[in-house]
């Protein structure tokens, strides 16, 4: 089963497993779940996802990540930033497929 390590910050402990591959990857907040992980989350209220996919990741349960690194990604979430993703495409920095 998962050790437990401290969480950065100075968190709570979180329950992790082994891995012989290990890589550092940004967490999007974008989400592709099976309906079956709500039957498996117990938490209730407002609460991070994180520890959930790590709990489930301890108890062998399939989380992966998908790498995106080969697409355009970008906050939109400011009006310059919409006025940077344009000046992006217009500049051929990002190709539609």
């Amino acid at each position: 089963m998962g050790t437990r390590r401290r969480a950065v910050g100075g968190g709570p402990p979180e329950l992790v497993r082994e891995s012989r591959e290990t890589q550092a990857l940004a967490f999007a907040g974008i989400h592709i779940i099976s309906p079956r992980i709500f039957a498996l989350m117990h938490e209730q209220g407002l609460f991070s996802i994180i520890p959930v996919y790590l709990r489930l990741a301890a108890a062998n349960e399939p989380v992966q990540a998908f790498r995106a690194d080969q697409y355009y990604w970008r906050d939109l979430g400011r009006p310059q930033q919409i006025a940077e993703a344009a000046r992006d495409l217009s500049e051929g920095k990002y190709i539609a497929v």
